[in-house]
């Protein structure tokens, strides 16, 4: 081999190593590229993961601020509508003519609101025997005595002086009547009425006659007015 050829092959080995080398360079570049591609996309996956994340959180705050808002909704409307019951509560009509419903009027002498009914004033034997009595209704007797807790007591029944019961009285047709079975008997409440009626403090009252508008009801075992509404003098 000649000095020449020689030079030669080792400028052929040269060339091939540094094309070797600008080889092994250009392929570390490429996966140096790959991988940094790589992070890249899954960097921008995590943040879009995130971003995903953050839009789901997002609807939760949403749904939990739109849930509360419903339910503040409807609280209100729960108010509103118990308000509304509380407005609109179908209260029981009253009935003017119910006995319970009367209001009692304290007013003396019948200078009443009944006194256009007072010439239908009934007399004590048909206040006692009459089946269908409704309503409201006068009736006029004498005063014959007063009873307290039951007619069926002769104890509890006065019907001449010294009287000691003021709270009612016993009327009937006779100013002389004694059976008590012929009687009614009229409650006195604390008041104008006992304070004009009671034999009490007014033993001159006894037969004289008077005249009492209410309700017939049993009233000391008997049938009677309670409560009476009006009343007045009618002798």
């Amino acid at each position: 081999m000649t000095r020449f050829t020689f030079i030669l092959f080792i400028l052929l080995i040269a060339c091939f190593s540094c094309e070797k080398v600008v080889l092994d360079e250009e392929e570390t570049k490429k996966q140096e590229q790959t991988d940094k591609g790589g992070s890249g996309n899954s960097s921008s996956d995590d943040k879009s993961s995130g971003k995903q994340s953050d839009g789901d959180k997002s609807d939760d705050d949403n749904g939990s601020d739109n849930g509360s808002d419903s339910k503040d909704d409807n609280s209100d409307k729960k108010d509103e509508s118990q308000d509304g019951n509380e407005d609109d509560t179908d209260w029981p009509e009253v009935d003017t003519s119910d006995k319970d419903s009367h209001e009692e009027k304290g007013i003396e002498d019948g200078n009443t609101d009944n006194a256009d009914t007072r010439d239908e004033r009934h007399t004590v034997a048909y206040f006692l025997t009459e089946n269908h009595l409704d309503g409201g209704v006068w009736v006029v007797g004498y005063i014959v005595g007063a009873c307290k807790n039951s007619v069926n007591m002769p104890e509890n029944i006065e019907l001449k002086h010294p009287f000691t019961i003021a709270t009612s009285l016993l009327l009937a047709d006779n100013p002389n009547e004694t059976d008590v079975k012929k009687m009614i008997t009229i409650q006195l409440l604390k008041g104008p009425i006992r304070d004009k009626f009671n034999l009490v403090s007014h033993p001159e009252n006894l037969h004289r006659r008077a005249e009492f508008f209410g309700y017939r009801e049993d009233y000391l075992k008997t049938k009677g007015i309670e409560n009476p509404d009006s009343y007045g003098w009618a002798d």
